[in-house]
């Protein structure tokens, strides 16, 4: 029946097939498109430190009758390069640690107020508190240290977090992951009881692994950085696949339906313009009078 059409209409059928071509190298380059902006699917995100931790609460204590306690707030700003946004929430608190012995004096949390959040091809940021507890019997015990490191002393914490990620591939198809996201990170503090400073934080994936600038280190020498390892790393390969299959395939239809479509719309655009010819036509008449005179009587002149 289409051939039928096409052959009483060659020229509507022709236009028909080019746009049809048309819409399909269209979305083959939409998915060439995404397949070139999702590749690599996951791009490490690098956090600084905005500035020095931010001391607040500072509550003075009595020796030997109240405890000294403060909160420490750090701002972590990040960019994201990566065109999916990520999200974090807090899981559960995570340890506040003074002086080479790892002795507890807090926990963790998020800022009230704040959202740790990466926007897709953005900055975001990250934000911690510390909310630290120090008497002076701890500050007895941790004299020794205190001598021996110049009046500074290592205060460590535990970042206990879940984040989210969401990535969208094309007409809906993509991953939603979830993963836990843990850090150790520290800071040296100076002049306990009194009046603390504090230095820049870094962070590691371990405590063993972590290097603590000192109190003075200037406030970009801590970088924290999320590697795929970190971001679901199975998730990450499961959405890797998925694209690969998922826009290659599209990219292979697309296009090559396009091709077959062009190749059509050029025949029938042929076939009119073939028909169309006169000199076509002129042959098709001279060829027709001499067959006429091959089949008429004889001697009769043509």
């Amino acid at each position: 029946m289409c051939c039928g059409l096409c052959a009483r209409f060659p020229c509507s059928c022709g236009i028909l097939a080019a746009f049809l071509g048309t819409f399909c190298i269209f979305c083959g380059s939409c998915a060439a498109s995404i397949y070139v902006k999702l590749t690599p699917l996951y791009t490490t995100i690098s956090c600084q430190q905005a500035k020095l931790p931010e001391l607040r609460n500072f509550h003075l204590g009595l020796p030997l009758v109240s405890p000294t306690t403060f909160d420490i707030i750090v701002q972590m700003n990040c960019t994201n390069p990566n065109p999916y946004s990520i999200g974090f929430d807090w899981i559960e608190m995570g340890g506040v640690f003074l002086g080479k012995s790892m002795t507890k004096v807090g926990d963790t949390s998020g800022v009230p107020g704040k959202t740790s959040f990466f926007p897709a091809d953005g900055f975001g940021s990250i934000w911690v508190r510390a909310n630290t507890t120090v008497n002076a019997l701890l500050i007895t015990e941790l004299l020794g240290d205190v001598l021996t490191s110049g009046g500074e002393l290592p205060l460590k914490l535990q970042l206990r977090q879940r984040l989210h990620v969401d990535v969208s591939l094309m007409a809906g198809i993509g991953k939603s992951v979830s993963q836990l996201f843990e850090k150790e990170c520290g800071m040296m503090i100076a002049n306990l009881g009194l009046r603390p400073n504090i230095g820049p934080m870094a962070c590691a994936d371990s405590f063993d692994q972590l290097a603590i600038p000192p109190v003075g280190a200037d406030v970009f020498d801590g970088t924290m950085r999320f590697s795929a390892k970190q971001v679901a790393p199975k998730k990450i390969q499961e959405g890797m696949d998925l694209k690969n299959w998922s826009l290659g395939i599209s990219m292979a239809v697309f296009f090559t339906l396009g091709l077959v479509l062009y190749i059509m719309a050029g025949c029938q655009f042929w076939s009119v313009f073939r028909g169309s010819d006169p000199k076509g036509k002129h042959l098709e008449m001279g060829s027709s009078s001499e067959s006429s005179c091959e089949s008429g009587a004889e001697g009769n002149a043509c």
